[in-house]
């Protein structure tokens, strides 16, 4: 009948506002024409004598009146503006600027203005191993914490401790979990109500329409299309003898499987079915660094199942990843296999002049320096191109129970220390201090004969390694030293000699077994001759006091071990730029690509995911599914975001339905208004807040109305629900 009704009117002018036998005024809005009645209009324009006059205000959307005698006063609406063609030329956006109508105000809505990000911040942290979830709202980006083996953490946008309080865009509530579900396209009911407008569950039924019911194309209902959850789990390189715990980034099933070539067994690693968390068994063979790489399935529902990757190392040096962000003061502490460690160094390609290594204790930093920066790409392209480098952290390493030891004992010198007595913190400052090195000395019995160290100079020595004990019994050991010492036995301190000046300690009757004690001596001198002699009594001396001999002494025989990683200094974009900050577009026009603008600076860390929340005026249901990057208005694709950050706005013009839906605006055209935020969400591993650019989107109805006057005399010929049927007299 509509189409009918606009073929009449088109046909023979029809006013769209007359009186009835009852003398009601009866108003008729003519709704969207039909594409091929919109050709006839154009052939009886170019064709009718007469019209060309008023055929030019329509298009010009001309809202003047023209008087004509004879008609009533009560000035009525008439379609006069077409469908523009969905072109995605710039002359399409050339020729709306260049209109400075009261309608569309292109001139003044696509500035050159650029949106500014939101202040950076550091993301907060969950306790434990909770998860953090990320809202992004029209205005605002909030943050919760959600239980690591919650299934209802995938999908979730909030969480409190036991449930998801709201499904991120794309997914839905269902049995307390969050599912990622896709209404059947196109689908309406015998009402012309999409899915997204249907009100649960008083809509949903078993009607078919268009071969489907609401409860089998609708999500809401139960229905609709469900795809797999996607997961990860984080790229995990640990030290050997570590704890390990890796779970699935979030939960998304109760059942997970395993490729048959997954070598987790091989080095006692094992899976839990249920929740996919991979653990080590209480028996876990220490047989080497290993690297293994497995294929996890995640069965989610019947016939919808998820496959991803799983990558977990060991080694005897890790730094518990295998890309590092540095920034600030942030420090990275290295993770060590048991036993001793020594002589760190770092070398990195390109060169990172501002990345340092503790050489006593390995932890990584970020300094100050400055040079020149390279940058290194990575298997995750969206932290490549940082300013970086691929970097190598090598170690002197002495394993625990190793059998290779060496005759006599490592000693460090501390050589910008100046102490009497031994200070308790004599390790540490070691580790810190700028002077200092390491020798390997045949005994402990000095008397200005310190390897490297000036006669009378001021210095402090730490010398460890192991006493070998062939006869099990009692022994007594002494120390003589100027100035202070200190010597511990297995742990236990057994002499101290406190204060400046020469003296001796003694310990009596200490108790040993057969086999190798781990022996530390420490001693400071402050100026004047420098002694230490370490001496003891016992089966092994046939129960004379001798210094320790060169025989009974040794130290750990050291290994050569090493890490590799990427270093990446953290210097992320703090704004997103758009040249435009407002933009019009016409239902089924697709406007040019709205791009961001990268920054002059090279090395930047750009955003990795885009999303873009909206309020929408009048009040209508906006979503923006994560999964497709793709803004929808009441279920319809109305703009969508590419991998890069650009903005392609395109309205599909099934959205018609929902302006047939909205009330007259008297001449003016329909149109919805988006306030929207371009979210802009870094890495994970950067544990940084979104930066934001904000848009005002406007979307106009492609018909319009202007008032006229037709002199005419009509009667009505027809009527229905939706506007009467006049017919020229």
């Amino acid at each position: 009948m509509r189409t009918l009704v606009s073929l009449v009117c088109l046909l023979h002018f029809v006013p769209v506002s007359a009186s009835d036998d009852c003398g009601n005024d009866i108003l008729d809005l003519l709704q969207r024409p039909n594409p091929d009645m919109m050709k006839l209009l154009a052939k009886l324009e170019e064709n009718i004598e007469g019209l060309k006059a008023e055929v030019t205000e329509l298009r010009a959307g001309s809202q003047a009146a023209v008087p004509t005698p004879g008609v009533p006063k009560n000035n009525s609406l008439f379609q006069g503006c077409r469908t523009r063609s969905s072109r995605k030329l710039a002359t399409n956006q050339a020729s709306a600027q260049k209109r400075h109508t009261a309608e569309e105000h292109h001139g003044q809505n696509l500035t050159q203005a650029s949106s500014q990000g939101s202040r950076l911040g550091v993301l907060p942290s969950c306790p434990g191993s909770n998860l953090l979830l990320k809202k992004y709202g029209a205005t605002s980006f909030t943050t919760s914490c959600c239980a690591e083996s919650g299934l209802y953490c995938a999908g979730c946008a909030r969480a409190d401790s036991q449930s998801c309080l709201e499904c991120a865009g794309g997914f839905l509530s269902r049995e307390g979990k969050c599912i990622s579900c896709a209404d059947s396209a196109g689908w309406t009911n015998v009402d012309g109500k999409t899915c997204v407008q249907l009100a649960a569950p008083n809509d949903c039924n078993d009607v078919k329409s268009r071969g489907k019911s609401s409860n089998e194309a609708c999500c809401k209902c139960g229905g609709g299309i469900v795809s797999p959850t996607p997961f990860t789990y984080p790229s995990v390189h640990l030290a050997l003898g570590s704890a390990v715990h890796v779970s699935p980034s979030a939960r998304t099933a109760s059942r997970y499987s395993l490729n048959e070539g997954c070598e987790l067994v091989d080095h006692g690693l094992t899976m839990d079915g249920a929740t996919g968390i991979v653990t080590a068994s209480a028996d876990r063979p220490q047989n080497g660094a290993f690297s293994i790489n497995c294929a996890v399935t995640a069965h989610q529902a019947p016939g919808v199942s998820y496959e991803t990757a799983m990558r977990i190392g060991m080694d005897y040096l890790s730094f518990g990843a295998p890309v590092l962000f540095f920034s600030g003061s942030t420090t990275k502490t290295a993770q060590k296999a048991a036993g001793q460690w020594k002589d760190f160094s770092v070398m990195c390609a390109p060169t990172l002049h501002w990345l340092q290594v503790n050489s006593a204790t390995g932890d990584l930093s970020r300094s100050a320096a400055s040079g020149a920066s390279g940058a290194v790409g990575t298997e995750d392209t969206t932290v490549g191109g940082q300013d970086g480098g691929i970097c190598i952290v090598k170690a002197q390493h002495s394993a625990p129970n190793d059998d290779s030891r060496e005759q006599g004992m490592t000693c460090e010198y501390c050589r910008d220390c100046s102490f009497c007595t031994v200070p308790a913190d004599l390790t540490s400052r070691l580790s810190s201090s700028t002077l200092t090195d390491s020798v390997v000395v045949p005994d402990i019995y000095f008397f200005n004969n310190f390897s490297n160290v000036a006669a009378g100079s001021k210095f402090c020595t730490r010398c460890v390694g192991y006493l070998f004990i062939k006869w099990r019994g009692y022994y007594n050991f002494y120390i003589i030293s100027n100035d202070g010492s200190r010597t511990y036995l297995d742990g236990q301190l057994v002499l101290d000699k406190a204060g400046c000046g020469v003296g001796q300690r003694s310990e009596e009757e200490v108790w040993l077994e057969a086999g190798y004690h781990d022996l530390e001596v420490q001693m400071c001198s402050g100026g004047g001759n420098q002694v230490l002699q370490l001496s003891y009594y016992g089966p092994d001396t046939d129960h004379v006091r001798i210094p320790i001999p060169q025989f009974a002494l040794f130290h750990a025989a050291f290994t050569e071990r090493q890490a590799r990683f990427v270093a990446l200094a953290l210097q992320p974009w703090t704004a997103l730029t758009y040249k435009m900050a407002a933009v019009s577009v016409t239902l089924g026009e697709q406007l040019p690509l709205l791009n961001l603008e990268e920054p002059t600076q090279q090395g930047l860390l750009k955003p990795s995911f885009f999303k873009v929340s909206c309020s929408s005026t009048p009040s209508l249901k906006y979503d923006f599914d994560d999964l497709l990057s793709m803004g929808l208005v009441e279920g319809y694709p109305v703009l969508e975001v590419t991998p890069e950050g650009s903005i392609a706005v395109s309205p599909v013009p099934a959205l018609s339905a929902v302006f047939d839906s909205l009330p007259g605006t008297g001449s003016d055209r329909k149109r919805i208004s988006l306030a929207c935020s371009i979210w802009g969400a870094f890495p994970d591993l950067a544990s940084l807040e979104p930066i934001k650019a904000s848009l005002q989107l406007t979307l106009l109805d492609d018909i319009c109305w202007v008032k006229k006057r037709v002199a005419k005399n009509y009667t009505v010929i027809s009527m229905n629900s939706e506007a009467a049927l006049y017919h020229a007299a």
